[in-house]
C-alpha cells in the first residue's frame, strides 16, 4: 500500500502546492518531489520499488498539467479525471506487490510516543497520509472538475442576480470531508450522517429565497453534485482505509 499513499500523497501536495501559489509547472514538480522523497524515507529503494516511484512521480506530473489545462477556456475536464481514476485504479491493482515500507519513516514511528501512532505500520501511515490529504484541496479539484464536466455551473455566476451571502465553500468542503472521513473511521457512520444533514440545512434557506424556479432548479443541481462528489471523496478514500 506504500505505492498508494505516495500517489495520493503527491497529489495532495499538488493541489496544495496550487492552491497557495499558482505558478505554472510549479505544483506538479513540488508534489512529485515531495512523493519522490516520501519513498525514499520509507526505505523504497529496490529496483521494483524505484521503478514505482518513478510511475508515480509520472502519474503525478501528468495530473498537475491536465488538471492546469482541463480548467482552461478550452479545456476538457474529463482528461484529468480519467488520469486521476486511472492512476488510482493501477496503484490498488498493483499495491500487492509493493513490499513493507520501512526506513526512516519507520523508525521514527516507532520512537514517537503517542497513543494514536503506537503499533501503526510505515504503509498505513502513508495511507493515512495520503488520504486525509487529498480531503484538502484535492477534493474540491474533483469536485470542481466533474461540475465543468457535466456543464453544471454556478446559475449566480453571470452576475444576473446578487451573489450567494453564504461564503467559505471552498473551506466547508474539505472540513467536511475531513470530518466525515474521521467519524467513519472511527466508526461513527451516525455521526457523519449528521455533517450531511447539517450541510442540507445550511444550504436550504439559501435555495428556498430565491423567486425564479429556473434558478432554484439550476442552483438544486449545482449543491446536489458538488455535495455528492465531495461526500464520494471522503467515502472513497474510507473504503481505501478499511
Amino acid at each position: 500500500m506504500s505505492w498508494l499513499g505516495m500517489l495520493l500523497i503527491g497529489f495532495a501536495v499538488t493541489d496544495l502546492t496550487h492552491s497557495v501559489r499558482k505558478v505554472r509547472h510549479l505544483p506538479e514538480c513540488v508534489g512529485a518531489l515531495v512523493a519522490l522523497v516520501v519513498g525514499l524515507l520509507a526505505g523504497l529503494t529496490s529496483p521494483r520499488d524505484v521503478l514505482a516511484l518513478f510511475a508515480v512521480v509520472a502519474a503525478v506530473l501528468v495530473w498537475g498539467q491536465t488538471v492546469t489545462w482541463g480548467f482552461g477556456r478550452h479545456g476538457s475536464a474529463w482528461l484529468p479525471l480519467a488520469v486521476f481514476l486511472l492512476s488510482l485504479t493501477v496503484a490498488v491493482a498493483c499495491s500487492g506487490l509493493a513490499p513493507e515500507s520501512a526506513g526512516l519513516i519507520d523508525r521514527w514511528l516507532d520512537s514517537v510516543a503517542l497513543p494514536a501512532l503506537d503499533g501503526l505500520s510505515a504503509d498505513r501511515f502513508l495511507l493515512l497520509l495520503g488520504a486525509f490529504g487529498i480531503q484538502l484541496s484535492t477534493g474540491n479539484v474533483l469536485v470542481r472538475l466533474v461540475l465543468k464536466s457535466t456543464g453544471t455551473i454556478h446559475p449566480l455566476a453571470d452576475g444576473t442576480m446578487p451573489r450567494t451571502r453564504l461564503k467559505g465553500g471552498r473551506l466547508l468542503g474539505p472540513l467536511e470531508r475531513l470530518f466525515v472521513l474521521a467519524l467513519a473511521l472511527g466508526g461513527q457512520v451516525t455521526a457523519a450522517s449528521v455533517v450531511v444533514a447539517a450541510k442540507g440545512l445550511l444550504r436550504f434557506p439559501e435555495l428556498s429565497s430565491r423567486r425564479d424556479q429556473e434558478r432554484i432548479h439550476q442552483m438544486t443541481e449545482y449543491f446536489l453534485l458538488g455535495s455528492f462528489v465531495s461526500w464520494l471523496v471522503a467515502l472513497g478514500s474510507f473504503v481505501l482505509l478499511s
